[in-house]
């Protein structure tokens, strides 16, 4: 029975989303707004890289703030890239604390390309 509901429901879903998948597809491919993205605070980058791509309000911000520390206390350098929302300005604010790579961005697009993010630093 399960089957057959998964498989009713599947294309009803698929075409409830296609407004949102289209608005995303012009951002990105037409608009090229996924490419934007503001670096709100730099630190040096060395051999042992972690980098944490955060969506405010997926996870407690007590936990990333934890994780993070835990990170440069045994020497990880953090690069943090929040998508924005209506979360993000508390945590941008908490992270801008810390001696990490901080990046902001709009939630659009499935990826960052963090090699071009790389070689726009050097």
């Amino acid at each position: 029975m399960s089957l057959i509901i998964r498989t009713f429901l599947y294309p009803i879903d698929f075409i409830i989303d296609i407004p949102e998948r289209l608005i995303n597809w012009v951002r990105v491919r037409v608009l090229r707004q996924h490419n934007k993205y503001e670096i709100n605070q730099k630190c040096n980058i060395h051999s042992r890289v972690a980098i944490f791509a955060i969506y405010p309000g997926t996870s407690p911000k007590f936990s990333v703030l934890r994780a993070i520390e835990f990170l440069l206390s045994i020497n990880i350098t953090v690069i943090a890239i929040v998508n924005r929302n209506s979360k993000s300005a508390d945590l941008t604010e908490s992270l801008s604390k810390l001696p990490i790579t901080l990046i902001t961005r709009n939630n659009i697009g499935a990826d960052f390309e963090f090699l071009t993010y790389y070689r726009d630093w050097e």
